[in-house]
C-alpha cells in the first residue's frame, strides 16, 4: 500500500487513486469507510494533483487550495470539526481542483489557458497592469511558440528578450520600480508557466 505524505501535512491511508475516474474513486471510498477515512482520502489525493500543478502550472491558485486542505485535514483531526463536515468541505475544495473556474480572472483573459496562470502570477508584483501584461505575455510567447520551441534555445531567447523589453517599458511606464532581479524572476516564471502549459 502506497503511503504518501505531503509538505502540508495532508497523510493518504490508502494508496493513490484517479479521483478524474468515478468508478474508481467511488470504490476507493467505500473501501475508506468512516467520513474521516474518507476525508482524509480524497485529500490526499487531491493533494498529490496540487503538487503537480504547483510545481509546473500555477503556483499561485493552487497553492492556495493546499493550504485550504490542510485547514480542514488538521481542523478534523484536533476534533474542532466534525468528519462528515470534513466530508463535505474536502469535496467541494476536490470539485474545484479537478474542474478550475476562472472567476478571479479579468473577463478579457479567461478563455486563454496561458494568460489566466500569468495573470495570477504577475498580479501581485504588476498591479492594475497585470491583465494587459498578461495578455501581452501570453500574445509574445504565443506567436513564437513554433514546433519543437520549448528544445529551441534561440527561440526561447527571443521570447525572453521581448518579454524583458515589455516589462521594462510597463516598469518604466506605470512607476513600479521593479528591480532588473525582479524583472528577471518574472520572466523566469512566464516561461516556466509557457512550457508547462503549451504544446
Amino acid at each position: 500500500m502506497d503511503q504518501y505524505i505531503s509538505a502540508t501535512g495532508v497523510e493518504s491511508i490508502t494508496g493513490k487513486i484517479d479521483l478524474y475516474d468515478r468508478e474508481q474513486r467511488a470504490a476507493a471510498l467505500e473501501a475508506a469507510g468512516s467520513a474521516s477515512s474518507k476525508a482524509e482520502t480524497i485529500a490526499s489525493n487531491v493533494e498529490r494533483i496540487l503538487e503537480e500543478r504547483i510545481r509546473i502550472e500555477d503556483p499561485v491558485s493552487y497553492r492556495r487550495f493546499s493550504d485550504m486542505l490542510r485547514e480542514v485535514i488538521e481542523r478534523m483531526r484536533a476534533g474542532w470539526l466534525a468528519a462528515a463536515d470534513a466530508l463535505v468541505q474536502v469535496e467541494q475544495i476536490e470539485n474545484e481542483v479537478l474542474q478550475p473556474r476562472s472567476d478571479d480572472v479579468p473577463e478579457p483573459l479567461r478563455d486563454r489557458r496561458l494568460a489566466v496562470v500569468l495573470f495570477r502570477n504577475l498580479r501581485e508584483s504588476m498591479g492594475k497592469a497585470a491583465v494587459d501584461t498578461a495578455a501581452a505575455i501570453d500574445e509574445i510567447i504565443e506567436s513564437r511558440a513554433i514546433v519543437g520551441w520549448k528544445e529551441n534555445e534561440d527561440r526561447q531567447k527571443e521570447m525572453r528578450q521581448a518579454i524583458d523589453d515589455y516589462l521594462f517599458d510597463v516598469n518604466d511606464e506605470q512607476q513600479l520600480e521593479l528591480s532588473i532581479e525582479h524583472i528577471d524572476a518574472l520572466i523566469d516564471s512566464c516561461m516556466e508557466r509557457a512550457r508547462a502549459i503549451l504544446k
